[in-house]
């Protein structure tokens, strides 16, 4: 692939039969170039076919009459950047979106990164998001392109080329980046590309509640973000019921539920989901959770948390089987009067590599023990039982980042006369109890403003 000194990348415009640059990620990346030595060829890729590109004219740029097209003679004018040249003109990237064969020399204009698709890939994911700078804790400015061959990341001025070495073969998609600059210092970014997901099941009611808790978000979290619902193919339609401004972040995420347990533990089968992977931190919301406030803070608190983060709502073990006491006791676990049992409600983690582990501890052991006990709706919490045994067997959790900003406030209370304006309000009250979990909702999103 080829990267103009501006960032942008080079591509083969079929309509017109020219090559033109586009912002990375607004054009097709179909053109590719192979090069031995000194000599290179450029290619057009369809859907289809390779295409050998040739007639550099000054104007246009067809597909060769031959199979291996015309060789550009590449000359390097900096580290990793090269001037394309043929019969004494140039490559030249004009201000216009024109790539032209000149004769006119400009250094800049006429130099060219050349890297690997992966690598273009990579480079676009950092140039699309936002990233954080671990020393502030704040978000940084967008990474843009502010003199030939040189990108700003905040206050950090470095070249484009020590970005795409940073990225460079990576196995995944980069949620931290580590850039030089000023010759020697480094710098570090983490992303932050936020993401709410929701499980979503069964009746109208469930999804009306949905609808809820998703507008919440928006309306009253600042939420800048996208969010995930995993449901079934039966329940695409309600996408259709958002307004288009949320309708637009919101994907869905298809996995078949057969039962009550499947669709309670189908929240941690999101480290399943390579779509969930681009992102940093995450949050998880039942449906029936309304946001209060915004969450801006949270989430970028969020971003360096080393642990799951969860809410602490009783005692691990109160006197009903909320939170696995019984796993636990069988399993010879001494359970402590100050042990916290935590809600799979409300929780938040980094991102999906943090935590792939431990979700799919749960879903083993939930499977495992539900098919030797022959029943799989023992637990009246369902998957909530086996979330606080696997928490408590690897202590992987904390409540420190939500022991502030969740309300938690049962279906049989009576409705709430004032607005906590916390983070959450979790009307919790059994699973699939979304009556009366609708009309607390409503209510309170009244007592909000809206609605």
């Amino acid at each position: 692939m080829l990267i103009t000194c501006n960032g942008t990348v080079v591509c083969f415009d079929v309509a017109a039969g020219r090559l033109r640059h586009e912002r990375i990620g607004a054009g097709p990346a179909n053109v590719f170039v192979t090069v031995r030595g000194v000599d290179v060829r450029v290619w057009w890729r369809d859907d289809y076919a390779v295409w050998p590109l040739g007639d550099f004219g000054p104007d246009a740029c067809e597909v060769a009459a031959g199979r291996s097209g015309v060789g550009l003679t590449a000359r390097l004018v900096g580290p990793e950047v090269y001037a394309l040249q043929v019969d004494g003109r140039c490559l030249d990237a004009g201000p216009d979106g024109a790539i032209r064969m000149s004769e006119v020399r400009d250094r800049d204009r006429q130099s060219f990164l050349l890297i690997d698709p992966d690598d273009l890939e990579r480079l676009e994911f950092v140039l699309a998001n936002r990233w954080l700078s671990p020393v502030s804790g704040q978000p940084a400015s967008m990474p843009v392109c502010v003199a030939p061959h040189l990108l700003a990341i905040g206050d950090i001025r470095l070249s484009l080329q020590d970005v795409v070495l940073a990225v460079k073969s990576g196995a995944e998609l980069p949620h931290d980046l580590f850039l030089p600059f000023d010759g020697w210092k480094l710098a570090h970014f983490t992303l932050f590309r936020p993401l709410a997901y929701l499980v979503a099941y069964g009746n109208a009611e469930m999804f009306r509640c949905a609808d809820i808790a998703i507008r919440s978000l928006f309306a009253f979290g600042e939420w800048d973000g996208d969010v995930l619902i995993i449901t079934d193919d039966e329940s695409i339609p309600f996408l259709d019921t958002l307004p288009r401004e949320i309708r637009v972040r919101v994907k869905v995420a298809l996995i078949p539920a057969h039962d009550v347990l499947d669709y309670t533990l189908a929240r941690y089968r999101i480290a399943e989901l390579g779509v969930a992977e681009m992102y940093q931190p995450v949050l998880y919301l039942d449906t029936d959770v309304v946001c209060d406030a915004p969450l801006s803070g949270l989430l970028q608190a969020m971003v360096f948390a080393t642990e799951l983060q969860a809410y602490a709502e009783k005692k691990l073990g109160h006197e009903r089987d909320f939170y696995g006491k019984s796993l636990l006791e069988a399993d010879g676990i001494v359970i402590s009067p100050d042990d916290q049992g935590f809600s799979s409600g409300v929780f938040a983690f980094r991102n999906i590599a943090q935590q792939r582990r431990l979700f799919r501890m749960i879903i083993d052991v939930a499977y495992r023990f539900t098919s030797l006990a022959g029943r799989r709706d023992l637990h009246d919490c369902y998957d909530q039982v086996f979330f606080n045994y696997v928490l408590h067997k690897t202590k992987l959790v904390s409540g420190d980042m939500l022991k502030d900003v969740v309300t938690v406030h049962l279906n049989h209370l009576p409705l709430l006369g004032e607005a906590a304006r916390k983070g959450f309000v979790h009307f919790a009250g059994g699973v699939g109890n979304t009556t009366p979990k609708l009309t607390h909702m409503m209510r309170y999103c009244q007592l909000l403003g809206c609605g």
